[in-house]
């Protein structure tokens, strides 16, 4: 079994059992430091340890409890936020050359729609998208990227991903973040195709069932969810 030098993080308030099978699925073969599950159910779990947190209501509620991660003390200096939609698949496609960034998350295709994804804020065009890593569903975070991350109050109504790794890159960059190659980060996470959303594309894809990344995220993955039922 290997060993990895990681905490194993979800945060789950509706459905937890769900997530821990998922969380149950990704320690199958590998051994992490510790794992946590973040909830405000009474769940019971040999595997993993439960966090009682507050009822996470909304999105909106979910993006800034990530923002606080760096106020826990998890034990180890990597963590790896996953869903009941993005777990790891793939154990063997492990890299330790991904403990040389901050972040590391599933690339988003470029260009990506960001105006889609709220109208709280100025719309930010396609081209002025800095920085494609990436996908917050499942990613491995640095002590210093959750440090960096707890700075922040509130994601003013973007996706937590989006708000530190895209909206705020040039405040990541002043942090010292490093991000991986779109390259390197489509091994660790596959979300999306590359090549962009593309409708009658993107119907297909959502079809595959043999992702080449450690992990992934996503719903519209509806062939690999069903790994952990």
């Amino acid at each position: 079994m290997k060993k990895l030098e990681i905490d194993l993080v979800t945060v789950n308030t509706v459905n937890p059992e769900v997530a821990l099978k998922a969380m149950d699925y990704s320690c199958k073969d590998i051994e992490f430091n510790n794992s946590y599950i973040f909830t405000n159910k009474p769940i019971k779990t040999k595997n993993h340890r439960v966090v009682n947190v507050d009822n996470v209501n909304s999105l909106d509620e979910y993006n800034n409890f990530v923002l606080n991660f760096g106020n826990f003390e998890f034990k180890s200096e990597y963590v790896l936020i996953m869903q009941d939609d993005g777990f790891v698949i793939n154990p063997d496609k492990w890299n330790d050359e991904f403990f040389n960034y901050d972040y590391i998350g599933a690339p988003w295709p470029k260009p990506v729609n960001l105006d889609t994804l709220s109208n709280k804020q100025q719309v930010i065009e396609k081209s002025k998208l800095k920085n494609r890593i990436g996908n917050g569903g499942f990613s491995l975070r640095s002590k210093k990227f959750l440090n960096y991350s707890s700075q922040f109050n509130s994601c003013q109504g973007w996706p937590e991903d989006l708000f530190l790794t895209a909206i705020n890159y040039e405040v990541a960059i002043q942090n010292n973040i490093k991000f991986p190659s779109a390259k390197l980060a489509y091994t660790f996470s596959t979300e999306t195709p590359l090549y962009g959303r593309n409708k009658d594309k993107f119907l297909d894809y959502r079809y595959l069932t043999k992702i080449k990344s450690f992990g992934f995220h996503g719903k519209f993955h509806s062939k690999i969810l069903k790994l952990v039922d």
